[in-house]
Order: structure tokens, then C-alpha cells, then sequence
């Protein structure tokens, strides 16, 4: 049982980290925590399963558009930079003809 702990810890602190060091984001966290925390402390095998089952979608969710949107973000800034790359050497190509 304590292998198995240990194994589900290790796979999980790659999304706490996500939430923690990049997002900085840890109120609904707790909040979804705390709702399946006390559907368990309740007895309540469905709705502990039911509510963890939508924390990780919506975790999963959360991930993979932070993902999305700063792939997108660096695609627009390399963009950006290799246009003016282009402008700054056409200038200069039409400076040293003059």
C-alpha cells in the first residue's frame, strides 16, 4: 500500500507543480479538494468518485490550455521576431545599395 502511495505522489507532483509554479493558482484547488475530502469523510463513494472524476477533467482542462495558449504565444513572438529580422535586413540590403 505505502509502494502505491508513493507511486500515485510521484505521479501527481508534476501537476501540482504545473498549478503551483507556473500557474500560481490554488483556490479552486483547495476547493475541489476539500468537496471530495468531505464527500469521502460522508461515506459518499459516488459522489467522491463523481467529484474526483471532474477535478480531473477540469485540471486536465486547465493544463492543457496553459499548454495551448503559450505554444501559441511563442509562435506569435518568433513570428513577430522574424519579421523584423526580414524588415531590419531588407532596410539595411536597401541602405548599402544607395
Amino acid at each position: 500500500m505505502i509502494d502505491l502511495v508513493e507511486h500515485l505522489r510521484r505521479q501527481t507532483d508534476r501537476y501540482l507543480y504545473l498549478h503551483v509554479g507556473v500557474f500560481g493558482e490554488l483556490d479552486h484547488l483547495h476547493h475541489e479538494h476539500r468537496q471530495i475530502l468531505d464527500a469521502a469523510r460522508d461515506g459518499d463513494a459516488a459522489a467522491t468518485a463523481e467529484l474526483t472524476r471532474t477535478h480531473l477533467a477540469t485540471s486536465h482542462e486547465f493544463i492543457l490550455r496553459h499548454l495551448i495558449d503559450h505554444e501559441a504565444a511563442q509562435a506569435r513572438e518568433h513570428a513577430q521576431g522574424t519579421a523584423h529580422t526580414a524588415t531590419a535586413t531588407a532596410r539595411a540590403a536597401g541602405g548599402a545599395r544607395s
